[in-house]
């Protein structure tokens, strides 16, 4: 019995050091890079914005994530959300994984249903430029260090942009004639 508790015991701590921890703020822990208007010099307002994490081991990977490590953070300061610090299994303490931070209207509840709605939204996908947290002894856990500038901007659908063509298109064929 003493066999199996210490077995046990050493497969909890070993599997609790592979997991690495992550300060979720775009200022703090290293992390300083703030979320602008379409203008490029004013951030966005307090509260007026939230933002999703995705954490991957490639880009690719981080691109096409759908699975947001915590719960959507309000922006607590004009340009910057803090939130909390997560574990993330799968990626040691160290390690630097592929990140994708989504902003969006806080009147939304994810990216891709403020896009649809033509609200202002950004995106940004990089590597962490330092390593995570954790450990034994325990590494302090970093922000998003490394995160680009993020303009938030409205995208306009497809369908707008194609009829626009085509009206210009017409325009000019019928100014040929």
């Amino acid at each position: 019995m003493k066999k199996i508790l210490i077995m046990a015991s050493l497969v909890a701590s070993v599997s609790l050091m592979a997991q690495g921890t992550l300060m979720l703020a775009n200022l703090g822990g290293g992390a300083n890079s703030a979320v602008y208007e379409p203008d490029g010099i004013t951030k966005v307002a307090k509260n007026a914005y939230k933002a999703l994490v995705y954490v991957a081991a490639d880009e690719a990977a981080a691109k096409t994530s759908t699975t947001p490590v915590a719960a959507a953070v309000t922006f607590n300061v004009a340009g910057y959300f803090v939130g909390p610090t997560v574990t993330l299994t799968g990626f040691g303490p160290g390690s630097k994984p592929w990140v994708k931070v989504e902003v969006f209207e806080a009147n939304f509840n994810d990216y891709a249903t403020a896009a649809n709605a033509l609200a202002k939204v950004g995106v940004a996908t990089f590597q962490l430029g330092s390593g995570l947290g954790g450990g034994e002894p325990p590494l302090p856990a970093p922000g998003l260090v490394g995160m680009p500038k993020i303009d938030v901007h409205i995208i306009p659908e497809p369908s707008v942009l194609a009829l626009v063509g085509l009206g210009v298109a017409a325009f000019l064929l019928r100014r040929r004639n």
